[in-house]
């Protein structure tokens, strides 16, 4: 009951009410079970990862890491979130939701594998190391793996 609920807040209409569940799912990770985690909030990261406002989706990368910590299989991760952090590190219009990335792809490289951090996160850095923000290229460069 309580995680239809959830899922429907994740849906809302209104990006404030969305961008609410983006923020809390780290709290609800901390206390689902591997498999909970894996058929609940992995779509709901998914989804709010590939929203149409930029802050939800700057809550959404920061909440995935947490997300990952608990389904922990390098695979599901690479194939559910890494596409959503792909995307963001070519968004042009968010220097943010590219600085967020930049925080967190390091964080995310501990729960896949070395050759999905080799072929996937080194990307990302190179993108963000080139970007036009200063802020996105300094935050990039702390956070290498």
């Amino acid at each position: 009951m309580v995680r239809k609920k959830f899922t429907k807040l994740s849906k809302d209409d209104t990006p404030m009410v969305r961008r609410g569940a983006a923020q809390s799912i780290p709290i609800i990770a901390e206390n689902l079970e591997r498999q909970h985690a894996i058929d609940f909030l992995l779509p709901v990261v998914k989804c709010l990862l590939e929203d149409q406002n930029d802050a939800v989706k700057i809550h959404a990368v920061q909440s995935s890491v947490d997300v990952a910590k608990v389904v922990d299989d390098s695979l599901m991760i690479r194939e559910n979130i890494l596409p959503s952090f792909k995307t963001a590190t070519e968004n042009r219009h968010s220097w943010r939701l590219r600085f967020s990335v930049a925080e967190q792809a390091a964080n995310l490289s501990t729960y896949i594998s070395k050759i999905a951090v080799d072929d996937e996160i080194v990307g990302f850095y190179e993108l963000l190391l080139r970007d036009g923000e200063p802020e996105v290229r300094s935050e990039a460069i702390s956070k290498i793996p």
